[in-house]
């Protein structure tokens, strides 16, 4: 069975960045990252993550405990422009730096959740 440690050098955003530990497992050691991470570096905008999050919070809060929550598939398509978009306005290829970035300047990574 595994669980989750903060990740090293990025403990300040545990829990929504977290190291894998399986012993044993293939992907014993891997960063992992939640549902709520992943849409905020793949949203056109931090503000209509923010908006979609609130407005889906008990479906999207369903869906992740049952492991089966997509994000909207209009944000798929852009996933690859916002990434470009963070990395030049934290001046990092590093997801934690990015991370860093948006929850300095929108609070959006809410600690013990």
């Amino acid at each position: 069975m595994s669980s989750k440690i903060p990740a090293p050098g990025a403990e300040d955003l545990w829990p929504h960045v977290a190291q894998l530990v399986d012993p044993g497992g293939e992907l014993d050691g891997e960063i992992v990252v939640g549902p709520r991470v992943l849409g905020l570096l793949i949203a056109p905008s931090v503000d209509e993550f923010m908006k979609v999050w609130a407005e889906q919070e008990e479906r999207i809060s369903s869906a992740m405990l049952a492991g089966r929550f997509e994000m909207p598939k209009e944000w798929e398509q852009g996933a690859r422009r916002r990434s470009k978009e963070l990395q030049a306005r934290y001046n990092s290829l590093n997801m934690v730096d990015i991370l860093r970035g948006l929850h300095r300047e929108y609070g959006v990574l809410p600690q013990g959740v």
